[in-house]
């Protein structure tokens, strides 16, 4: 479908050596699927045609401009790290935050000292 595609363009565009043009037209004798793509890409072609072309406002390259060193003015800063400045901190924050888990989960499964004997009461047989 891809080749096609770009060989129903070509045909269209007048782009095609006399030669192919005429092994186009043979194919779509023989294959009408392709020959409903012809009129799909011509019915297509037509209606791109017929659009009227968007105005662009006067000031449209002046306001691109603003918006553009807007978002440059607000660039996060990468710390002298270069590009991968966020990608670092990113990283030693989620360092950090594992060292703070495993060390406080290893402060709640610290195994306790169980009474010693002397300090329990004598059972009694």
């Amino acid at each position: 479908m891809g080749d096609d595609a770009a060989l129903l363009t070509d045909f269209l565009d007048g782009a095609l050596t006399p030669a192919e043009h005429a092994r186009v037209v043979e194919r779509l004798a023989r294959e009408p699927d392709l020959a409903e793509q012809l009129e799909q890409a011509e019915a297509a072609r037509n209606l791109l045609m017929g659009l009227k072309p968007a105005a662009v406002p006067a000031d449209f390259a002046r306001k691109t401009r603003r918006q553009l060193r807007r978002k440059r003015a607000f660039r996060v800063r990468s710390f002298g790290l270069g590009r991968f400045g966020i990608e670092v901190f990113a990283i030693l924050v989620l360092v950090a935050m594992a060292v703070l888990w495993f060390s406080l989960e290893l402060g709640s499964n610290t195994p306790t000292v169980p009474d010693s004997p002397a300090s329990s009461p004598p059972s009694n047989p």
